[in-house]
């Protein structure tokens, strides 16, 4: 579980500092297999994050569902914070983001 926190926190480091290559570098090998690069820039909201918190992982076998809660900034609301829960997978030793289609 700490490991897939980890992760999930490096992913929202990266993220939130504008680094989509580090982002897109994080998702798990089926994610990457259907999604290019270009169609992540496109299809992931990668900006107006402000902050992230990971709270828990609750993993069973080789899949961990890792709950973040996010604070977004939009146009017409600053601070907006919501609750997202992310699919990390256990590839190779290491946890993978799997990318929501």
């Amino acid at each position: 579980m700490a490991a897939a926190k980890a992760r999930a926190e490096a992913r929202w480091k990266a993220i939130i500092g504008g680094d989509v290559e580090t982002s897109y570098g994080m998702l798990s090998a089926g994610s990457k297999a259907t999604t290019s690069i270009d169609s992540y820039r496109r299809k992931a909201r990668l900006k107006g994050f402000t902050e992230a918190s990971v709270k828990s992982a609750t993993c069973a076998g080789e899949v961990c569902k890792v709950a973040v809660e996010v604070v977004l900034d939009v146009p017409k609301m600053k601070g907006l914070r919501t609750a997202e829960t992310e699919t990390w997978i256990l590839e190779k030793g290491q946890y993978w983001y799997v990318f929501p289609f």
